[in-house]
């Protein structure tokens, strides 16, 4: 397995003393579902724990609870990463359905913004600050064949920086996810954004250069636990089985890059945990 880290990664995680305080960190948590094995969950922490690089940690099963201890750079945060889904998704953006509704989601909910979509249809989407308003007018407007998201859309500055930051996206069925990943790793890219370079295997590869050859000009959604985190628009087909996450740059992105890459590496969580404790530990 590839080791999902940029050069800083250990740093990040483990704590070097150029990064960020860390300390010795100790909790439990339980599978979030009766049907799943602690042994499995505690399997994907262990993998989890070794791609971040955190040193001398410690998984142990008791009963159905499993306790980790380890050494952490900002526990709380970190632990936070560790247990956070990462489920990753690819999708492509139905912009010409979505333009067909999107006057009719501003009429039942007048409060949110229209904006424009770019890609082939170059169409209108709908956007809020307030993700709930949003939520509650695409669950207003079911639509067959096609799943309601929420796009976390960027500003870098500018008159763009006043725009609202959550966009509605119609996305069609998922066509490549976790499953489908070899490894991944986090990197800094030319622009200044904090990114994830992933890499298919084969089959996802040969899938991925399909769909993006027959969808020249289209958005393609990268869903992140239920939200779109990017949608670029596929300008050739793409081959090579690789494809980039981006994460932007604000406040902690490089954190949340490693830990993903990490996490992709790794095999997804089975379930969201149930966090029951977590205490910092004396240094011996």
């Amino acid at each position: 397995m590839r080791t999902a880290t940029i050069l800083c990664a250990m740093c990040l995680f483990a704590g070097c003393s150029l990064f960020k305080p860390a300390a010795n960190v100790a909790f439990t948590v339980e599978p979030g579902t009766q049907s799943e094995s602690p042994d499995e969950l505690a399997a994907v922490l262990r993998g989890r724990l070794e791609n971040m690089g955190a040193p001398s940690g410690e998984v142990v099963v008791t009963g159905r609870t499993v306790e980790v201890r380890t050494h952490l750079a900002e526990p709380a945060d970190a632990v936070r990463r560790l247990l956070r889904p990462f489920h990753v998704e690819f999708a492509l953006a139905d912009d010409r359905k979505l333009a067909s509704v999107a006057g009719a989601l501003h009429k039942a909910q007048p409060s949110l913004v229209t904006s424009p979509t770019y890609g082939e249809s170059d169409g209108q989407t709908v956007c809020s600050k307030d993700r709930v308003v949003l939520e509650k007018a695409m669950a207003g407007m079911p639509v067959s064949d096609r799943v309601w998201a929420v796009q976390s859309r960027v500003a870098y500055g500018g008159e763009a920086a006043a725009a609202p930051d959550l966009c509605a996206i119609l996305l069609e069925p998922t066509v490549l996810d976790n499953q489908d990943i070899t490894w991944a790793e986090a990197f800094e890219s030319d622009y200044g954004d904090m990114a994830v370079r992933v890499a298919f295997n084969k089959r996802a590869g040969q899938t991925f250069a399909t769909m993006t050859g027959s969808a020249v000009k289209r958005r393609l959604a990268i869903v992140l636990d239920g939200t779109v985190v990017s949608v670029p628009v596929i300008q050739e087909r793409i081959t090579g089985g690789k494809a980039h996450i981006t994460m932007g740059r604000g406040p902690g992105s490089d954190q949340e890059a490693v830990a993903l890459a990490a996490a992709l590496s790794a095999r997804p969580l089975p379930s969201q945990p149930t966090l029951l404790t977590i205490k910092m530990i004396a240094a011996k």
